[in-house]
């Protein structure tokens, strides 16, 4: 049986982020980024696994191996970034809900 899945704002929690909003709005951004790295990285390995396969010399596909890995360094920076900016943010919004009770 299917239901019918609804997303309910609340107020009070949506008031929680007042200070915080841009800093949600970058994570997602980042997040955004994290998933165009990673689909880079798997494209450009896919291309260059695939030119091996076919008997490819290596001046062929020697950049999608460097392009995979310059996708991977980017992701990985792009990830902490998220997990530390998170973090502040996650704690701002704690402070701000202590500071209300």
């Amino acid at each position: 049986m299917l239901q019918e899945v609804r997303m309910h704002w609340s107020r009070e929690l949506l008031a929680l982020t007042a200070g915080v909003r841009w800093r949600i709005a970058g994570l997602v951004v980042i997040g955004l980024l994290i998933v165009a790295a990673s689909l880079a990285s798997f494209v450009c390995a896919g291309r260059a696994i695939a030119a091996v396969f076919a008997g490819r010399a290596w001046s062929d596909f020697w950049f999608l191996i460097a392009a995979a890995a310059v996708a991977a360094v980017v992701r990985s920076v792009l990830l902490h970034w998220r997990e530390t900016a998170g973090e502040r943010t996650a704690a701002a919004v704690k402070q701000a809900l202590r500071t209300r009770l």
